[in-house]
């Protein structure tokens, strides 16, 4: 079987968004530089938190998310502005892959959260559940968050039958019915 996979998607109305925020925190840092200037007023918060947004925006523009699907393997790769980072998860390790929904206070604990998704890409956000082992040997739940196609979906839902687009309170109750 070949590799199956997906990559990030840019919209329009994303992109233009992003551009946005960078003209507005560049301009605040502006106005903090020409204050330093004039005034002589130093404003070292100002000047950091302008910065760091900017460099966090960057590297949320900037940043390539590849997912790929193998008959044992689901990797995730990231390009960005800090480098390259991956993840695999082998497939007997899943628990459950769901669309994301958002809570307050959620019953599973997860360990490890991971970001494999740009904010330039339109689709929904899927979450793939997972199990772990830890360097002592203890199992830790551990999610990960991506945007995938719909033919990367169907190819998931036929490499893990039944465990694809299942609503999260379904992977909670698989997982408390192996701690028991």
């Amino acid at each position: 079987m070949e590799k199956i996979s997906t990559e990030t998607i840019v919209m329009k109305k994303n992109m233009l968004i992003m551009f946005a925020s960078i003209i507005f925190f560049t301009f605040l840092l502006a106005l903090d530089i020409i204050k330093f200037w004039k005034l002589h007023i130093f404003s070292t918060t100002g000047i950091a938190v302008d910065i760091g947004f900017l460099v966090v925006l960057f590297s949320r523009i900037q940043a390539k998310y590849t997912c790929c699907l193998s008959e044992k393997l689901l990797i995730f790769q990231c390009t960005g502005l800090l480098g390259k980072k991956s993840c695999s998860i082998p497939l007997a390790s899943i628990m459950g892959v769901y669309h994301y929904q958002p809570e307050l206070v959620g019953i599973m604990r997860f360990r490890h959260s991971s970001r494999f998704h740009s904010a330039l890409d339109g689709r929904d956000v899927w979450t793939a559940a997972y199990v772990q082992i830890n360097k002592k040997g203890k199992e830790e739940n551990c999610r990960i968050f991506f945007k995938p196609d719909a033919s990367f979906l169907k190819e998931l839902n036929r490499l893990l039958p039944g465990k694809v687009t299942m609503d999260n309170k379904k992977v909670i109750l698989a997982d408390m019915r192996k701690a028991n």
